[in-house]
């Protein structure tokens, strides 16, 4: 389960990023540029709970495009995870929720969205062996890939008043925190030219997306995307000068996804091009 805010995973994501453009070309995962939860027809998931949630679940595997044929909805109230979706090999899904979210549409699918990431990521082998890094993968591929909105409106929070007692009991879904979410969120609007914001639906969710565009913002005005300050180039003019030339190359994170890259110290504006993104930026070094 998520907590509210901090980015504790902060690195984690970043690598399963990496590992997310390793894995697929960039016009594979330009292909999710459209967010499921922009795209859905509320209208189709009317009427009987149990026919939406296998309707919603059929919609979220086609947006992954895996195939399926048949979807299978059990609700269980002694489950302790919120859901769980196996894969038989005939392509039918099988989904176990939590029974208490038998009529929580927005939660059901932002639960999923997590549990059929993990189909999708198995199918192409991009599993990692430590558990909390493959749930950190998951949740980053779910929100990358057009289910962060998703994600993020399954969040809920619900207060009760007592006489001389108010409790506020809140509920999130993921390995990530809402902050981290949001982080995600920012990065994928900034790839794909997308406005997430107006699609969350609670104000504490709007502001962990805030928070996220922040960090990542803050990411885009480091060193090496800014100018150093005249007082460093002055100081980093007379150390190369005095090393002829031979100070040790800049590394740094792509923008876009997260790979390492590296940069000659040459104190000048560097056209740098990513071999894993194909994305186009400037340096300065």
């Amino acid at each position: 389960m998520a907590t509210l805010n901090g980015f504790t995973n902060l690195e984690s994501i970043k690598r399963s990023l990496a590992h997310l453009y390793a894995i697929y070309s960039p016009v594979h995962i330009h292909s999710f540029a459209t967010d499921f939860i922009a795209a859905r027809d509320n209208k189709r998931y009317n009427g009987d709970a149990t026919i939406a949630t296998q309707r919603l679940a059929a919609d979220i595997a086609a947006h992954y495009r895996l195939p399926i044929t048949t979807v299978i909805v059990n609700y269980s109230s002694t489950m302790q995870p919120p859901g769980r979706v196996e894969l038989s090999a005939g392509n039918e899904f099988i989904v176990d929720l939590q029974a208490k979210y038998r009529t929580k549409l927005n939660t059901i699918a932002g639960i999923l969205a997590h549990e059929v990431a993990h189909i999708f990521l198995h199918r192409c082998g991009a599993e990692l062996k430590d558990n909390h890094e493959n749930e950190i993968l998951t949740d980053t591929t779910a929100s990358f890939l057009g289910f962060g909105i998703t994600i993020l409106n399954a969040a809920y929070s619900h207060t009760d008043y007592f006489p001389k007692l108010t409790q506020t009991t809140r509920q999130y879904f993921g390995y990530l925190s809402l902050d981290e979410f949001g982080y995600i969120l920012a990065r994928r609007d900034h790839a794909f030219g997308l406005k997430s914001r107006s699609y969350i639906r609670r104000q504490e969710c709007k502001d962990a997306y805030d928070t996220g565009m922040q960090k990542y913002t803050s990411e885009l005005k480091a060193r090496p995307f800014s100018p150093r300050p005249w007082y460093q180039r002055l100081t980093h003019h007379y150390l190369n000068k005095t090393a002829k030339g031979s100070l040790p190359p800049i590394h740094f994170e792509c923008p876009k996804c997260c790979k390492t890259l590296r940069i000659p110290a040459a104190q000048q504006k560097l056209s740098v091009h990513c071999p894993i993104c194909d994305s186009r930026f400037f340096c300065y070094s």
